[in-house]
This record gives C-alpha cells, structure tokens and sequence, in this order.
C-alpha cells in the first residue's frame, strides 16, 4: 500500500517558508573560515555593543544587508569590511 498526503498550497508555502528560516538560522551558527555567518539586527547589535536603532542607522547610511521574508540579514564579513571602511574615512577626515 502507499501512503499519500495532501497539503494545501497555503500549508506548502508555510512549510517552505518555515525551512528556509531554520536554515538561514544554522548557518547563521556556523563559524568557520569558509562560511559566511549571517545575522539578524538583533544579533548584530549584541555582537557590537550598540542599539537595534544604530543597527537600522548603519543599514540606512549603506551598510550591506541581504532580505529574506522581508527580514534584514547581515553577512559578518561585509559588516566588518563596511565598519572598518568608514572608521578610515573618519580618521582620514580627523586627522
């Protein structure tokens, strides 16, 4: 005998939705050289010792981000690059 199941498509499109979240998720907690650790703002803002408002601040002044579900997501490496990038051009524009 066979078993066969019947989503809905609305059921569908929440199960995907739900999956590609856990999996932006872990390899948000994958650390390794190889990888790129994806983080949300929340995330961001403990990692760097500011506000959720200054995350949003450095996302509307040109940091780099990626959406999925409508939700900001920072590559650590591309933070790092950015924040380092406008440390210099401050220290270019002190000094």
């Amino acid at each position: 005998m066979y078993n066969l199941a019947v989503f809905r498509m609305e059921d569908f499109r929440t199960f995907k939705e739900e999956l590609i979240e856990e999996i932006l998720k872990a390899m948000s907690l994958v650390k390794s050289d190889n990888e790129h650790q994806l983080l949300l703002r929340t995330e961001l803002a403990q990692m760097l010792g500011v506000s959720k408002a200054s995350i949003t601040t450095y996302k509307n002044n040109g940091m780099p981000y990626k959406i999925s579900k409508r939700r900001p997501y920072f590559e650590l490496s591309e933070v790092e690059n950015y924040l380092d990038l406008k440390n210099r051009k401050n220290k270019t524009k002190k000094g």
